[in-house]
């Protein structure tokens, strides 16, 4: 089942300026700087279609509100000189709990805007990691994480590995490669049918944040963005998640 429209994005921020307060913020320099970059970028449509979990695989029978996709066919089909280039990567973006894709459209708008290939991926988010607080196992955020991305079982929560976030990207980059071949999804999958995690720009907000971490902890990907997360904090041993310690495939700096 699909949805799918064609929308113009415009400039998120109009009439603001350095220094302009906001309730008690700043519009500091560096927001103008990227007012202008986003109004210099010449208007394209992007193409945002949804698709349901379970359309990709008839394994996936819970968390079934549709994956979200955005992509601008102007640059990433027909390669329009004046717009800028393909990047040849995906920006895989990961609510936070009880979210959903559409809640960020106006920013996966602009992502497609400039040249970025965008899923909002639908995944068991419906307990927090918070729930680890009080344990103490220092490892506890990261098994119960790791449940979530690659499927598995804790005391906190159960994820049968068909409902994981790695198989429901898999299914749905599959599934839109096999619909939608000129726009090239398959270049986000190694031969062998798994996650080409280099070419993935992987973030999100709040829980979702803490997993694109720690998926940039796990395997090297081209960049992480976390939005009001991670904050992973064992309550009980009175310090951060070890997995905040770990080596990184992603360098960190």
């Amino acid at each position: 089942m699909r949805h799918e429209q064609s929308r113009s994005v415009k400039a998120p921020i109009k009439h603001l300026y350095p220094g302009q307060k906001l309730g008690s913020f700043k519009i500091v320099k560096i927001i103008y700087a990227v007012v202008l970059l986003v109004a210099t970028i010449a208007r394209a449509d992007v193409t945002t279609f949804s698709i349901l979990p379970s359309a990709t695989d008839p394994a996936i029978k819970t968390f079934d509100n549709p994956h979200w996709i955005y992509v601008n066919r102007d640059i990433v089909v027909d390669q329009k000189p004046e717009l800028p280039k393909d990047r040849h990567e995906l920006l895989l973006w990961l609510p936070g709990t009880g979210g959903n894709g559409r809640q960020y459209a106006a920013f996966c708008n602009l992502a497609a805007d400039l040249g970025y290939h965008v899923v909002t991926l639908m995944y068991p988010n419906k307990i927090p990691a918070a729930i680890c607080r009080n344990d103490s196992d220092p490892t506890a955020f990261e098994t119960f994480r790791m449940a979530i991305i690659q499927g598995g079982d804790t005391k906190y929560i159960s994820v049968d590995k068909s409902e994981s976030i790695d198989n429901r990207l898999v299914k749905l980059l599959l599934f839109v490669k096999q619909r939608r071949p000129k726009e090239d999804w398959e270049q986000f999958l190694n031969g062998d049918g798994t996650i080409k995690w280099e070419a993935i720009a992987v973030g999100g907000q709040s829980q979702g944040g803490g997993h694109a971490a720690l998926i940039g902890i796990k395997h090297r990907v081209a960049r992480v963005i976390c939005t009001g997360s991670p904050k992973d904090y064992s309550k009980s041993l009175d310090i951060p998640a070890a997995w905040y310690g770990e080596e990184s495939a992603t360098p960190k700096a």
